[in-house]
């Protein structure tokens, strides 16, 4: 073979990976048929024959491993292997089998028993993840016994000691109790249990060990009366002191309908979330942090980020509750509302926060930034360098709530939400799809899967960003926020789903949205943590940032005095869970020189923002005067330009299971850039999970509009999407489909979920898929419109015909930026928080030489 003079590409990340282009590829096919085939050539070899400068053992033995991999899937049949073979594969490991198995061992087998060889690997890795799974299952219950056994018996405690009576019973039960909590502070409850149920002291109708792949503590529901009767003598001190009584919203959650079946088949998200009920009296099982207000500490002590591991905050959902017997009780539910702490873990210099509306009420601030979510996070800290902020966010705090900060409880809060306090607010199109948005200071950086990936440069040009300063905003968030993932095994499996559907080149791990399969980055730490929006305040000035926790923006002040435009003045806002007519005022700081005035930014997301600019009176004159709201400007691109990209998702596995929740690490970007395909585990019930591969269409053309439902700012506004209206979305969701049909099928696939393998052609016609696409189209979260760029705001952010007055966050963008919006949100509140800090230095420099 003629040694020709080939340049190797290789990617940027900091183990530098071959990108095997089709020329070298070539190469390699014509070395291995010189050399004999698959099974007779090996790296040496390859690479003397080869003779490229460059090109090393390990991109040569890699590439000939799934060289090999992929020959073995054309064999229709494999051969009984032998059972020292079958002995040997059990004892590599999962990951590296492939590398463990010698040259000399490949000269001796042939094709068929390589796919033997492989399908026996692939049926140990899947028994051997199964039991870790049970295994780390099992643990999880029983610290969550631990902790749900220790909260009872400390409120019992206090419940006993709140009594003035000194009579024996009373003294009895208070000694039984702490003698019950020190054995259950001391190990497994069961045991110290059933010593003090046979003394008869305490009364205790059943003790129950419940079989669940093992032996787990359980205790039955009876104990929670000491609980139940705590609450009733906290509820006094609640009224007197004047804070608002809050009802507990519990959620009974069943399995999902699943019907068996071997073809992947597309599944309505949207109709999986259960019932919400409320319940006064019943104890919720899991998890219930109070909610506190946190005062304004002058430092943090430092922490490391595996401390809410340690302190137990994320270890209190009782995962064990679905199999309790709880006869008294009725139907068992679990409180997935939680009110989290609003203190922050410590080690955090994060600014001050509090709930306390009259605390801020008639103040004033250089800048006011409405929404603390994914831009407006770090948005405000960017600002605080130079300025004082206000920053209001209508949910609480993410900090001490384990739902939005460790990843085997992902989802969860997105299966029950309610009107005004959870931490997601789910909301149904006028198309009939269920979606949600986030409730809570990180905004949906607290609640999504978190994977990271930055916009396309196509998308930077075409918005007209400074390449050099986009690039430092979207460092900034990376230092702070963003990890590379370690693959999980489904991950690993999905990433090789993703090469046989042939969804290439293969590109490794890398922050860039490019074409092919490649690895993310992620919001969760190595220990799982969630690391959110909010944790970009700490690299803000803590002393000039105000954070206001659930309070709701009603509308924006405007004053006209002397002016041609109304000027932005400040907000008016309510408590989200207090009455709409009870309002409060913050405003702009107002200085000498108008030119140094500072803004109210809506950062309030694709819903939030265009409703609050229709409630404060700007947007299309008709809608404003339905509902007897005085014109302020009549803006008509106000709601309009409304998209939603949409999805479907392809079920893998036959009913679900109880694996835990896997957000996705890895991502497919095909035809062009215009599908991204992705695979994760996602719950549909407190105990029950399902594993998809989902894929959206990047580029809708269809768009819908905004509307107000309500004069109440806390009530999602009307919203429709038209998903697919056009036929050339309709057109793509059809190849979306195909591709996705194509990766649940692979091989890959097929091996770890227990599945056969079938090689015939896409079951479903053309036809077939676009009503499947009509009918089962879903959400993925990424909707965006209703304050475009030059429709209502301007290249600069600033909304058209008032003053003081911008929106910055995904109500402006046209299209969804890369695989996902998130990290292009984080990057932009970082970039318009440069560029205010920039005009205001130029309008100040301007001012000193005007008047020197």
């Amino acid at each position: 073979m003629q040694n020709q003079k080939m340049n190797l590409v290789l990617s940027t990340d900091a183990k530098p990976r071959l990108k095997w282009t089709p020329e070298l590829h070539q190469r390699f096919v014509e070395a291995v048929t010189q050399l004999g085939g698959a099974d007779k050539a090996t790296p040496k070899s390859l690479m003397r024959v080869m003779g490229i400068p460059g090109l090393t053992l390990y991109h040569l033995k890699s590439h000939l491993q799934k060289y090999r991999l992929g020959k073995s899937q054309q064999s229709e049949s494999c051969t009984d292997n032998k059972q020292e073979d079958y002995r040997e594969i059990q004892t590599t490991d999962g990951h590296n089998f492939s590398r463990e198995i010698s040259d000399a061992s490949h000269n001796k087998i042939n094709d068929s028993q390589i796919a033997q060889a492989l399908q026996l690997q692939m049926d140990v890795q899947r028994k051997l993840h199964e039991q870790i799974e049970v295994q780390r299952h099992l643990q999880l219950r029983i610290e969550a016994q631990g902790k749900y056994l220790q909260s009872v018996l400390k409120k019992a405690q206090d419940t006993l000691a709140g009594y003035s009576s000194s009579s024996l019973g009373v003294e009895l039960a208070k000694a039984e109790l702490s003698q019950l909590v020190s054995m259950v502070n001391s190990g497994c409850p069961s045991s110290s249990i059933s010593e003090l149920t046979e003394t008869g002291g305490l009364s205790i109708k059943d003790v129950e060990r419940r079989q669940m792949r093992g032996t787990i503590c359980s205790m039955e529901s009876s104990l929670t009366s000491s609980e139940s009767s705590g609450r009733k003598e906290e509820k006094r001190p609640m009224k007197e002191s004047g804070d608002p009584q809050k009802s507990n919203a519990t959620i009974e959650l069943s399995l999902m309908d699943m019907h068996p079946g071997e073809k992947p088949r597309s599944i309505d998200v949207s109709k999986q979330a259960s019932g919400s009920k409320r319940s006064g009296s019943a104890i919720s099982v899991g998890i219930c942090i109070e909610q506190t207000v946190a005062k304004r500490p002058s430092t943090y002590r430092d922490k490391s980020n595996n401390q809410l591991r340690k302190s137990g905050l994320l270890e209190t959902l009782d995962l064990n509750s679905h199999y309790q017997l709880d006869i008294d009780a009725g139907p068992k539910a679990i409180d997935l509302n939680c009110k989290a702490s609003s203190s922050p873990p410590q080690g955090k210099s994060l600014p001050y926060m509090t709930s306390d509306a009259e605390e801020v009420a008639g103040k004033s601030f250089d800048y006011i930034v409405v929404g603390g979510g994914t831009t407006g996070c770090a948005l405000a800290a960017t600002l605080s360098e130079s300025f004082t902020v206000l920053l209001v966010e209508r949910g609480g705090s993410p900090y001490g709530n384990p739902l939005v900060l460790d990843k085997k409880y992902y989802g969860f809060s997105l299966i029950q939400t309610d009107n005004y306090t959870s931490v997601a607010q789910s909301f149904i199109s006028k198309d009939g799809v269920m979606n949600s948005r986030g409730r809570v200071l990180g905004g949906s950086s607290a609640i999504n899967f978190g994977f990271y990936s930055r916009a396309s440069k196509r998308f930077i040009n075409k918005v007209g960003l400074d390449k050099e300063l986009v690039t430092e905003a979207y460092e900034w968030v990376e230092s702070r926020i963003v990890s590379k993932p370690e693959l999980t095994l489904w991950q690993t499996v999905a990433e090789f789903g993703l090469l046989e559907a042939g969804i290439l080149p293969y590109n490794g791990f890398s922050f860039e949205h490019i074409e092919g399969t490649k690895v993310g980055a992620t919001l969760f730490d190595e220990f799982g943590i969630r690391h959110t929006s909010a944790d970009l305040l700490e690299a803000g000035n803590p002393e000039n940032i105000t954070v206001l926790l659930n309070a709701t923006v009603k509308n924006v002040i405007f004053c006209n005095e002397n002016r041609n435009k109304s000027r932005a003045h400040g907000i008016r806002f309510i408590k989200s869970s207090g009455c709409p007519d009870q309002t409060h005022e913050a405003y702009l700081n107002q200085p000498d020189e108008s030119s140094s005035w500072g803004d109210v930014i809506l950062s309030a997301g694709a819903l939030g923002s265009p409703q609050i600019l229709l409630l404060s009176g700007i947007g299309p004159q008709q809608q404003l005067r339905n509902f007897n709201i005085p014109v302020e400007l009549d803006l008509e691109g106000v709601g309009q330009g409304m998209k939603d990209n949409p999805g479907i998702a392809l079920l893998v596995d036959n009913k679900p299971q109880n694996r835990l929740p896997d957000t996705p690490q890895v991502v497919g970007i095909a035809d062009d850039f215009k599908i991204i395909v992705e695979a994760g585990i996602i719950p549909v019930s407190l105990n029950a999970t399902i594993m998809t591969v989902a894929a959206k269409v990047a580029f809708p053309a269809s768009e819908g509009k905004l509307e107000l439902n309500s004069s109440d700012p806390r009530e999602n506004p009307s919203v429709q999407f038209n998903y697919l209206a056009k036929e050339k979305d309709l057109e793509e969701c059809v190849k979306l489909s195909q591709l996705l049909e194509r990766v649940a099928r692979s091989q890959s696939i097929a091996m770890f979920v227990g599945m056969q393998h079938k090689k015939n052609n896409l079951m479903s016609s053309e036809d077939e898929l676009k009503k499947s696409c009509k009918k089962n189209v879903r959400t993925f979260y990424h909707y965006h419109g209703g304050c475009t760029v030059g429709s209502v705001v301007d290249k600069d952010y600033k909304v058209y015909g008032v003053e003081g007055l911008r929106v910055v966050d995904g109500s402006t963008f046209l299209e969804s930026p890369g695989t996902n919006p998130m990290a292009t949100l984080l990057m932009l509140g970082r970039y318009q928080g440069i560029k205010i800090l920039r005009e205001r230095e130029d309008a100040c420099a301007v001012g000193i030489q005007q008047n020197p």
